[in-house]
């Protein structure tokens, strides 16, 4: 029962809150400079797993961890990667 809510709940809210971090980064460094097009959430998902696909993942480590380490893991990542990228933003 548990991973039928982690498939069906989960997985999409992560899907889209990494995909939203994806455009924001997007917007403030690959816009500007390379003069690239804005990314939507739809469009950040798909490179987002464009990329995934060409990526190892080791899941090995993964099923070992408790559900709430993961997610706590996966926000703190989402923030760093957000608070670093505005901080390189601010700087450029």
């Amino acid at each position: 029962m548990f991973y039928i809510i982690f498939l069906f709940v989960w997985v999409p809210i992560a899907a889209v809150i990494s995909a939203f971090v994806f455009t924001v980064l997007w917007g403030w460094f690959m816009v500007p400079i390379f003069h690239l097009p804005q990314l939507s959430i739809v469009q950040a998902i798909g490179v987002g797993l464009v990329a995934t696909w060409f990526t190892v993942t080791n899941y090995d480590s993964v099923k070992d961890q408790d559900f709430g380490e993961l997610i706590s893991r996966l926000v703190a990542k989402w923030a760093v990667y957000l608070g670093v990228g505005y901080i390189a933003h601010l700087l450029m």
